[in-house]
């Protein structure tokens, strides 16, 4: 049993970090540093990358130095490219490491999901990848996915997995074939009267929302091709 060998270290704040391996078999690690150390501070958290070369750890590099904060990365390798999705200043973005070029994920409204969205899970699949993450809504906190075709290059629109009013979050995502697994825990809404205390006064609030039992949860999921058009294989006439 040995100790392990540091692979960056720092006077700073750092987040959990997250794995993928590639195609070729290297892994690569990202994670979020607060640069000041400030928790009460959040437009100096950046993310940082590790990567190996045949299996051989690299010095750390930077990947965002924007004065915006990048939190919850997730990385995905959609047939074997090594992708990171994180939440930027409240909107979903992601890059391929080997050609970083940050992007939306999707534009407003759907985007103001992950504004609520603390933590991202992540899949690769075999058409590409999944990503979802728990939001809150006017109805409760529900899941919601979002899946990358390689193929087209593209993200889907966020899909909503879950509507009831129960709290769902913790997630965790693996695949199967054609099959997309989300573990969470689940978290039921009772209502029950509350007495809270307002200036020396009880008063008595009925029906108040309160959390009860929580337990765990599997979902599936069984991915399918949806219509498309592709570039040059459509002829209007007239035009």
């Amino acid at each position: 049993y040995g100790s392990g060998n540091i692979l960056w270290s720092g006077k700073k704040i750092v987040g959990l970090p997250v794995f993928s391996a590639d195609g070729a078999g290297d892994g690569h690690v990202v994670f979020a540093v607060d640069e000041d150390g400030d928790p009460d501070t959040q437009t100096d958290i950046e993310l940082y990358r590790l990567s190996t070369v045949t299996g051989a750890w690299q010095s750390a590099s930077r990947l965002t130095e924007d004065g915006i904060a990048d939190t919850a990365p997730v990385l995905v390798a959609p047939t074997g490219a090594p992708m990171c999705v994180w939440v930027k200043s409240g909107a979903l973005s992601y890059s391929f490491l080997t050609d970083w070029d940050p992007k939306p994920l999707y534009t407003d409204p759907p985007s103001l999901l992950a504004a609520r969205a603390p933590l991202v899970a992540g899949t690769s699949l075999p058409v590409g990848a999944a990503i979802a993450y728990a939001a809150q809504t006017l109805e409760g906190m529900d899941i919601f996915a979002a899946f990358y075709e390689a193929a087209s290059g593209q993200w889907s629109l966020p899909r909503r997995l879950t509507d009831d009013e129960a709290v769902e979050g913790s997630l965790s995502l693996a695949a199967a074939g054609d099959d997309l697994h989300v573990a969470y825990l689940k978290t039921q809404t009772v209502y029950e009267d509350v007495e809270i205390i307002v200036g020396g006064e009880t008063n008595l609030i009925e029906n108040a929302p309160q959390p009860g039992r929580t337990d765990l949860y599997m979902a599936s999921y069984s991915l399918k091709r949806d219509l498309a058009v592709q570039a040059d294989t459509l002829r209007v006439e007239p035009g």
